[in-house]
């Protein structure tokens, strides 16, 4: 357990950057588990004589399923707070990937890959982490969100390495290897480290004595200088489920990374056995798109950082609560 830390004694080194540290940790295992099916896919159809489609289509369900239950986990997250949940995801998803080492149907080859594994992830991802990191950090949130949302990057490069499980030990053996994985970085993180508010160690927001969520409109002057808000009306409104679904801000963001996700995901999960088929080997194949991931991450978290910070969007309609100039 970590102590409460005294209000009149400000760290050193504030504690929402080991939050920040172990969000990204968690997510990019998380995401990483996912992303294996890429190297799993070929093991898959060699050993069961399935076609490429039909055994395709359970990660097609897993990314509709992600979706769904996204609303679900950030919800759980308000209500349990973000360790009961991610323990839960944790143990979901190392159930569902121990679960798939003796997996021998393609019907229980839909419910785990499709629903039970998806379903983990979303719990240990974005779907969590945007629910609580925002309590965390006010003037450094788009910054926040930028890190949390690279950990994609990071679990495409962990793909390499599960490649080398499955090539050492075999694919069975190599899932249950990741379910090991799992608990063994997302449950001590998630126990030990991970916390709802500042408030419950005895900080604010950012690190600071006082901030912006406490100030309010009073360190808004009266030209708006000085302050990342230009819509003052805006940021007074009662925000509830029902009006945010009125936004075309919400939809427009909605959109972005539907398709994104999508995009890079279907792409991306085929990428491996494409490049077996040109004559590559298994492990060249699930290396060569390290970098790209990474890149398209930095380019994403431009635009998601200033979608969601104190940053100018791309289209000063977008967020009418920041400041343009």
């Amino acid at each position: 357990m970590v102590s409460p830390v005294s209000k009149n004694k400000r760290p050193r080194i504030f504690y929402g950057w080991f939050i920040l540290a172990g969000a990204f940790l968690i997510a990019a295992v998380g995401y990483s588990m996912r992303n294996s099916f890429s190297v799993f896919y070929a093991e898959i159809l060699n050993e069961f004589g399935w076609s490429r489609a039909e055994t395709a289509a359970a990660f097609s369900v897993s990314l509709l399923v992600y979706g769904i239950s996204a609303p679900i986990v950030g919800t759980l997250v308000d209500r349990f707070g973000p360790r009961r949940v991610l323990l839960s995801g944790a143990s979901l998803l190392a159930a569902g990937l121990l679960a798939m080492s003796q997996m021998n149907n393609i019907w229980l080859f839909y419910f785990l890959c499709g629903i039970v594994m998806a379903m983990g992830t979303s719990s240990l991802g974005f779907p969590a982490h945007y629910a609580y990191l925002p309590n965390w950090f006010i003037k450094r949130r788009g910054f926040a969100f930028g890190i949390v949302t690279a950990a994609v990057g990071a679990a495409y490069i962990l793909v390499s390495f599960y490649q080398y499980l499955i090539s050492s030990l075999g694919w069975r053996a190599a899932y249950m290897a990741l379910s090991v994985i799992v608990l063994a970085v997302a449950v001590p993180l998630a126990i030990f480290l991970i916390r709802k508010t500042p408030q419950e160690l005895g900080l604010s927001p950012d690190g600071t004595a006082s901030n912006l969520a406490e100030e309010g409109l009073s360190a808004v002057g009266e030209d708006g200088s000085g302050s990342p808000i230009a819509d003052r009306e805006w940021v007074t409104i009662e925000w509830t489920l029902t009006k945010a679904l009125r936004t075309y801000q919400l939809w427009f963001m909605f959109l972005m990374f539907a398709c994104f996700s999508v995009g890079l995901n279907l792409v991306l999960g085929h990428q491996p056995i494409h490049f077996q088929d040109r004559g590559f080997s298994a492990m060249f194949a699930a290396s060569i798109e390290n970098p790209r991931p990474l890149i398209f991450t930095h380019r994403t978290n431009h635009a998601h950082s200033a979608l969601i910070s104190h940053e100018p969007p791309p289209h000063p309609r977008l967020m009418p609560g920041l400041n343009h100039d």
